[in-house]
């Protein structure tokens, strides 16, 4: 229900406790997020059975049989599947998070924007150059509008913001991914929660805009 229910909230399921465990997630491949969940729960509603049953005194051994079961069915087709995967090495990633108070990510006032903008710059400058391959910024967290001229806006938050994006991305040399807002002139000024790319020098490449 909460993962559907007014849109949905898929956070913090059951499943996401055994991201670690790689040979039991691999079942999420066929069953989703759900299958583990089912199989966490299965679990421990079978042991809970077993304790039952051993403190009245009635059989533990189906409980714990019925545990043990629901437990190597998806280990086994975990190990198979991790057996036959060849591993590559891909880019480096360095993701920020700066933990910023909703309240003060949707304050509208320059003078906050700015202060969430350098918070998540000195974060990033904090990751030597040439280290990483593509620094990511979280959804909307870029303050200002990132595709078009500034002097259009003539406000200085979109000036700052894509002044120091260009910065950022030729002082790490790394490609950058950024969260933030843009606007479509050309359909009565309507905004996107959009994501934005940048080369390591600093050129805006590409937009998605969130459907």
């Amino acid at each position: 229900l909460r993962s559907s229910v007014l849109t949905g909230f898929p956070w913090f399921f059951i499943a996401h406790t055994q991201y670690s465990y790689l040979p039991i997630i691999q079942v999420s491949e066929i069953t989703g997020a759900y299958g583990v969940s089912f199989v966490v729960v299965s679990i421990n509603a079978c042991f809970a059975q077993g304790i039952l049953n051993w403190k009245i005194g009635k059989n533990v051994h189906a409980p714990f049989t019925l545990a043990f079961i629901i437990f190597l069915v998806p280990l086994s087709y975990g190990v198979f599947r991790l057996a036959g995967l060849k591993f590559e090495e891909g880019p480096r990633l360095c993701l920020v998070q700066g933990n910023i108070p909703q309240y003060l990510k949707m304050d509208e006032s320059e003078e906050q924007r700015a202060k969430n903008l350098q918070k998540y710059l000195h974060l990033s400058e904090e990751v030597k150059r040439g280290s990483v391959d593509l620094l990511v910024w979280p959804e909307t967290m870029a303050p200002g509008l990132l595709n078009i001229d500034p002097r259009l806006t003539g406000r200085k938050i979109d000036i700052l913001v894509q002044t120091s994006l260009t910065n950022l991305a030729q002082k790490l040399d790394a490609h950058l991914l950024v969260g933030g807002i843009s606007i479509d002139l050309d359909r009565d000024d309507t905004f996107y929660n959009s994501a934005f790319f940048y080369n390591p020098q600093g050129i805006l490449q590409d937009r998605y805009d969130k459907l």
